[in-house]
């Protein structure tokens, strides 16, 4: 990203790391719990870093959300690296999916009369190497995931198809995502807060986001 900074090119950005149900609560050099690194705050730095080249490119960025049909529990903003609260690796990967799509819709709106666009992505269930390496789960768990995963889910080049789509079409802020939940043709889902909004998203849960994610990370938007 430094590097990249002082280069005049086009460019567009897709967050795609991220790590899935950890067993033990990991934690980076800096103390971030690692499945909120990974898959939100590495996004949210990253981007912060690269903002400059995006303006000037007037570049789109995709965030890509493994699930939209998330339940309305998980995310706490004020206690983003589960210092205070027992651990649950389920419950953990849920916040930072939840993060990813509030991102989404907090990154527009700061973001407006910029030029750069940001929207959300939502694979569907796509079989990847990913469900294999879900250690939170319970072995018999873990093999019935990569059982369903190669041999009910669609194929990673049927899966990254809402990714493209929202990379190339989809107007700001909204969320694309397959036409039946977990499967079928990328649509344009809406909104991206709206999409989540009916399991337990809110403004407010947006805006508080937010605020820790630049007191964690020292970037300022």
């Amino acid at each position: 990203a430094t590097t990249t900074l002082h280069r005049p090119i086009c460019m567009d950005q897709v967050n795609n790391a991220g790590v899935m149900m950890l067993p033990d609560t990991k934690r980076n050099s800096e103390g971030w719990e690692m499945q909120m690194s990974i898959n939100h705050l590495g996004h949210f730095l990253l981007t912060g870093l690269l903002l400059p080249q995006l303006k000037h490119a007037k570049g789109r960025i995709v965030i890509h959300a493994s699930s939209m049909a998330l339940p309305p529990f998980g995310l706490d903003t004020s206690d983003l690296n589960w210092t205070r609260r027992e651990y649950s690796p389920i419950m953990a990967y849920v916040a930072t999916k939840r993060a990813n799509v509030l991102f989404t819709h907090s990154l527009n709106e700061r973001l407006k009369g910029t030029g750069v666009t940001a929207t959300c992505a939502h694979p569907g269930a796509t079989g990847t190497e990913l469900q294999g390496k879900a250690t939170g789960l319970s072995a018999s768990n873990r093999d019935l995931l990569v059982t369903l995963a190669k041999s009910v889910m669609m194929l990673p080049d049927q899966g990254v198809l809402s990714l493209l789509r929202a990379a190339v079409e989809a107007p700001p802020d909204k969320a694309v995502g397959p036409l039946f939940v977990a499967f079928g043709a990328p649509i344009i889902l809406g909104n991206s807060l709206q999409v989540i909004r009916p399991f337990g998203a809110s403004q407010k849960d947006a805006e508080s986001l937010w605020e820790q994610s630049e007191k964690l990370t020292g970037i300022n938007y």
